[in-house]
């Protein structure tokens, strides 16, 4: 088999046929969706979502989203929105070493994701740098060990190589006028190549995402100052990369990612209430407040 895949994609293809030779794709689907739930929860939790609407969210919404109308069985979108959606809510939850252990492997399974997701842990890590080591180290680490065994195993030269290949094939889909309805349209009147990108990646069900991940960090601004952010910003990341690489309709599944993390976004406590999870808090200190006594009337 032959592709212009990242390598970690193709080694768990192969751990997927070594554990079940019968249903080994059925198998990886599955654990790939349960990998991108099991990061819906953290990512409530941390946002301070109780356990009944975590759970909600991420065992009925989250496959929802991911299974939606762009997913395709069997291609590299849905291991990239999981490993992303997990490598933010580890982050979220203060699980540094495991929350840059996941992003290195999100670099070798969907490297177009690692940015988007970047940006969200960013934001989760913004001010507890010190505290975070963790994160990078585990990242550096894992990310050199990869490396290592592509190098060992002779794959790193054509791997990098690949890169090019893919840049060159996205534009060259364009040039070849394999498009449709008005992208196909922009190309012939001689458009920029990332806005004929962008024009594909905004159709479909992909801009009522969009408009509602953009309405809802906007109302979440008070109730979930940080939640708000971070889909604000990944939304905006996830335009930025679409607008440099998608082609065809599977491709508009990078916008799952943003959307897995508004599912957290809308479960965090409201004004006035405090959540019971300590991830939630993002290094701020809730003690008893002190009073002061009233001052005395001269």
């Amino acid at each position: 088999m032959w592709d212009n895949k990242d390598p970690l994609f193709f080694w768990s293809l192969s751990l997927e046929r070594l554990v079940w030779p019968e249903q080994w794709d059925v198998l990886g689907e599955i654990a790939w969706i349960g990998l991108a739930c099991l990061g819906v929860w953290h990512w409530s939790r941390a946002l301070g979502s109780d356990q009944l609407p975590a759970w909600w969210a991420a065992c009925v919404a989250a496959p929802l989203i991911i299974t939606g109308d762009s997913y395709i069985a069997g291609m590299t979108s849905l291991p990239g929105t999981a490993l992303g959606i997990l490598a933010l809510g580890l982050a979220a939850r203060e699980r540094w070493t495991a929350a840059g252990t996941v992003g290195a492997l999100l670099c070798f399974t969907k490297m177009v994701v690692a940015p988007i997701a970047l940006v969200g842990a960013l934001l989760v890590i913004q001010g507890r740098w010190r505290k975070a080591r963790g994160f990078f180290s585990a990242a550096v680490l894992v990310g050199l060990t990869i490396l290592a065994a592509l190098a060992a195993t002779g794959s790193l030269g054509p791997w990098i190589t690949i890169q090019g290949k893919n840049s060159a094939y996205a534009n060259g889909m364009i040039s070849h006028g394999f498009l449709p309805g008005v992208a196909a349209q922009l190309a012939a009147d001689g458009a920029p190549a990332w806005v004929i990108h962008l024009t594909l990646a905004l159709t479909a069900t992909t801009m009522p995402l969009i408009t509602t991940a953009g309405l809802l960090a906007i109302w979440a601004r008070h109730r979930n100052p940080l939640g708000s952010r971070v889909l604000l910003w990944m939304t905006v990341a996830t335009v930025l990369v679409a607008s440099l690489t998608t082609i065809w309709p599977h491709h508009r599944q990078i916008f799952y990612l943003p959307a897995l993390v508004a599912l957290g976004v809308g479960h965090g406590p409201g004004p006035g209430r405090k959540s019971t999870n300590p991830g939630s808090h993002h290094g701020r200190r809730d003690g008893p407040e002190r009073i002061q006594p009233p001052t005395p009337r001269a």
